[in-house]
């Protein structure tokens, strides 16, 4: 989920109105793709927009189905190497169990809440 190109920080402090308004919250979904390498495990894919100046905010999540599959989907993101701080959405989004990348930088929101960041290049 993209959740807005900037930081909350920056966007508070030093942001020009250009970016102030390019940084709106967005909370969009884009679906991550899964292929199966040839060793049998899973390969995610994100084709995630990064905004060339401010960078991109976002939160990973995974949605089941029903209460019953989300035992099941917490324990098998928490046995990926490569992502953290996995949790059930505690949101009207019962169904979603939200997680960060260690591939990413991570950043607070004003609300606390700790969200992966895609910085320019």
């Amino acid at each position: 989920m993209i959740i807005r190109f900037g930081t909350d920080s920056y966007l508070q402090g030093l942001a020009s109105e250009s970016d102030k308004f390019d940084g709106r919250l967005q909370n969009k979904v884009i679906p991550i793709n899964i292929r199966k390498t040839a060793n049998g495990t899973a390969q995610c894919v994100l084709n995630l927009p990064v905004h060339l100046r401010i960078g991109t905010l976002f939160k990973c999540f995974a949605e089941v189905n029903s209460s019953a599959d989300l035992n099941t989907a917490l324990a098998s993101l928490e046995a990926c190497e490569r992502i953290y701080d996995v949790s059930k959405s505690s949101s009207q989004f019962r169904h979603r169990v939200y997680f960060l990348l260690k591939d990413f930088s991570v950043c607070q929101s004003v609300d606390k809440i700790n969200n992966n960041m895609c910085f320019p290049v």
